[in-house]
């Protein structure tokens, strides 16, 4: 696969509880893998980016695509998929260059 871009590091973490020493390898990454796999401009939910890069949690891969929100140039776009009530939703990295 061809990437459109390549994974710019993302500001510094600043949850309460982050450790740089215990976490900051694991969450970079995380993000890493995430960015990679989305800077496609394709629209994927959590659990298929959760297979397709093979690490992390639903969770973290949501939290991590937040923080895509805060970086310049980008954009995440979110929409339903199938069925309005299942409740299931999938997201696009757009990156402005």
């Amino acid at each position: 696969m061809q990437l459109r871009s390549q994974y710019k590091p993302l500001p510094l973490f600043d949850s309460p509880g982050f450790s740089h020493d215990l976490d900051g390898k694991r969450l970079t990454g995380l993000a890493e893998a995430v960015y990679n796999l989305m800077s496609d401009g394709r629209f994927y939910t959590f659990g298929e980016i959760k297979t397709l890069i093979n690490r992390g949690s639903e969770n973290g891969i949501a939290a991590t695509i937040r923080r895509f929100r805060k970086l310049p140039n980008h954009t995440v776009e979110l929409r339903r998929r199938g069925e309005p009530k299942n409740g299931l939703w999938e997201y696009r990295l757009n990156i402005n260059e």
